[in-house]
Formats: structure tokens, sequence, C-alpha cells
């Protein structure tokens, strides 16, 4: 968010840095949102993926949060707050922080000197993502395999 305000509060290297360290201490489903206990809150992990604006780091965070997505056991609306080892829901339920899922487009969206369009990726046959209906892990629609799951992040071509 320092970038999108264009507060210029925290040089580029220390957003490696705690990349780097947030890459090393993940688990199989996110990365743990202190040292206390496992769990997370959704929301900050793919807020926490924007951080350094570099595809490779945003997927290293976003792959973990989509295997929770499609391998909790629980059944229920998508939670915020799950845990980082088992999948399990710890509480709160379809509650308005989950539109943090939607940081990266505060990066993609055409204003000014934040736009991203001569950088967008690619698929493989060439043809550009269309800007508001590109998955954010790719320019392919994500594959969710369970029928709760969240259906607002696939992407339509």
């Amino acid at each position: 968010m320092d970038r999108i305000l264009g507060l210029s509060l925290f040089p580029q290297e220390v957003a490696r840095k705690e990349m780097a360290f947030y890459r090393k201490i993940q688990n199989r489903y996110g990365l743990p949102l202190d040292n206390r206990k496992p769990y997370t809150k959704l929301d900050w992990v793919l807020w926490t993926a924007t951080l350094t604006q570099e595809r490779d780091d945003f997927q290293a965070l976003v792959f973990p949060v989509h295997a929770f997505l499609n391998e909790t056991p629980d059944r229920s609306p998508m939670t915020d707050w799950y845990q980082t080892k088992d999948a399990r829901k710890v509480g709160f339920t379809a509650r308005p922080v989950v539109g943090g899922v939607f940081a990266q487009m505060l990066y993609d969206r055409p204003h000014g000197r934040n736009t991203r369009a001569a950088t967008e990726p690619k698929p493989a046959d060439g043809r550009l993502c269309p800007s508001r209906r590109k998955s954010l892990l790719s320019c392919r629609p994500l594959t969710v395999n369970r029928p709760l799951a969240v259906h607002h992040l696939q992407t339509r071509r």
C-alpha cells in the first residue's frame, strides 16, 4: 500500500528482506500470522503477497492459500482465519475483510503511475489477459475442486 499511496516510507530492500523471510517460514497452507500459533489471516497473506510486486513472490504466498481453499475439511463460506498446517477453520466466516483478496487489483488498475498494462502476463497463445478478468496467479482460470470453494477467484475466458 506504501507504493499505491505514493508514500515511499519503506525502501524496496526492506520489502525484499521481509518476503525472503516469509517464504522461508510459511507452512503447507500459508504464512503464519505470527510466532504464537500456526494460524493466519487470509486477507493479510494476500495483501502481503503484493509486497514486492514480483510475480514469483506473489505466487509463492498465494499457491498455499489456493491449496487451503481446495483442501480444507471445513464446509463453510470462505473463512479469513485458519490453521496453516492442517487447513482447519479457526473462526470468522464470510466477513468483509476477505476483500483483501483483491489487493493486487489496486496495483493493476489503470490510474496514472501504477498502470501495468505493458507488463501484463500473456498466456501461452500470446493473447493478453483482460485486465478485469485475469487470474491473480496467471492468465488461466484457477482450478477449484470443491463445490463450495471460492468461485469468484476463477476467471472466464
